[in-house]
């Protein structure tokens, strides 16, 4: 079988090799050696950590070699920040689980304070910022009710007027295509919790890659933090992780691979049939297959030698490399070639097109105000109105810039 090599950065070597001996268990020597070379390009570390999500783990990794700079130190303070929000976190969880289990509507912990506390032995070493719920599509609006009742606010990024009181407001808000909304509420000292209500597992483009039923069922009453509460069991967080990291982020970040090898720790008696049957039940077997592709090539030092779908890993290589947020409109061409690739029935470029369409098409509430807005069946025509509005305000801005 012919093998490729892969280039890989010093930079990015040294991120990866952080990863091995802080959650791998790996002997330090080689991080050690990398670290200390003049070499390293430690604007580009900072870069790559903060788009990574990784910077507990790379700081507990220059923890135990002893190693500090003025960088290292900056990371020490925002690890400890890192320590007392997710506390903080973890009681608004519960705060918040008690407001909706009043309303009898049943809630999980979901994506990050869910993986941080089920999958890592020391919460420090995740990094995370915002706290993640979900709860089924019938109990959407009485529990977005409820917790606007309870002070919560609607985060929105553009000055749009809305009456959250209103019914016809509500509905239209659990109408927008990413099936979540960002929330917040102030607490003492001005301080603000964040949190992201969902009522779907993905977003309207991509369908029901798991029936959120499915999601509710068998799940286990267990610690969380002080309290009880409900949590989804081991096959549901893999199903989550999966389909989150992989189906929908095409583990273009290190933290999608550090969460992979965390679950394979903690649940290490799930045999890879058995989570391979669960990645064939979402149609995402090559998203699985990918995920610990790189997993093993982590641990076992194989990572430039890629012998099996060589375009698909120098993608994602290339995304680590680049460390662009997808919000960088040059990173979106990237993001959809990989996410075509990785589908089990893999997409054609005009099947990828009309999946852009479908990203761009659907009018909805918390939006910028489009030029031309049509009925909800023309799917080309409001993808077409939505990108020329886009265009024009981004030269609109541009020409008062420049006025």
């Amino acid at each position: 079988m012919k093998i490729k090599e892969l280039k890989i950065s010093l930079e990015l070597q040294i991120l990866i090799e952080s990863i091995k001996v802080v959650l791998l268990d790996e002997p330090t020597l080689h991080f050690s050696s990398l670290i200390n070379l003049s070499s390293v390009d430690w604007e580009r570390i900072k870069k790559m950590l903060a788009y990574h999500r990784i910077r507990p783990v790379f700081y507990e990794a220059c923890r135990r070699v002893g190693f500090s700079n003025m960088y290292i130190q900056q990371l020490e303070k925002f690890v400890k920040i890192q320590v007392l929000s997710s506390l903080t976190d973890k009681n608004e969880l519960e705060n918040i689980s008690t407001i909706l289990q009043e309303k009898n509507i049943e809630v999980l912990p979901y994506k990050g304070i869910l993986f941080s506390e089920k999958l890592y032995h020391n919460l420090a070493l995740r990094e995370s910022s915002d706290i993640d719920i979900i709860v089924k599509e019938e109990h959407a609006k009485e529990g977005l009710k409820a917790l606007l009742n309870a002070g919560f606010e609607v985060k929105i990024e553009k000055k749009i007027n809305l009456d959250f009181s209103n019914e016809n407001v509500l509905d239209n808000l659990l109408k927008i295509p990413s099936r979540e909304l960002s929330l917040r509420r102030k607490q003492k000292r001005n301080e603000v919790r964040n949190i992201d209500y969902h009522w779907a597992i993905s977003e309207k483009y991509r369908g029901n890659v798991i029936n959120i039923e499915d999601f509710f069922k068998d799940i286990i009453l267990e610690d969380f933090g002080k309290k009880k509460i409900w949590v989804p069991n081991p096959k549901g967080i893999f199903k989550l992780l999966l389909n989150h990291h992989g189906g929908r982020d095409c583990w273009m970040r290190l933290k999608d691979v550090c969460d992979l090898i965390a679950f394979r720790s903690k649940y290490s008696y799930l045999d890879i049939k058995l989570l391979l049957k669960y990645a064939s039940e979402m149609q995402m077997v090559r998203t699985f297959e990918l995920g610990m592709y790189l997993c093993e090539n982590l641990s076992s030092k194989k990572l430039k030698h890629v012998e099996k779908d060589y375009k698909i890993v120098s993608k994602v290589i290339e995304s680590w490399e680049d460390s662009i947020q997808l919000s960088d409109n040059s990173q979106l061409f990237k993001y959809f070639s990989l996410y075509r690739h990785l589908q089990d029935e893999k997409l054609n470029w005009w099947g990828t097109f009309l999946l852009i369409v479908k990203v761009l098409s659907t009018p909805h509430i918390l939006e910028h105000r489009r030029l031309i807005t049509f009925s909800e069946q023309y799917v080309l025509l409001n993808a077409f109105a939505k990108a020329l509005s886009f265009v024009y305000y981004k030269l609109l801005k541009k020409k008062l810039i420049d006025y």
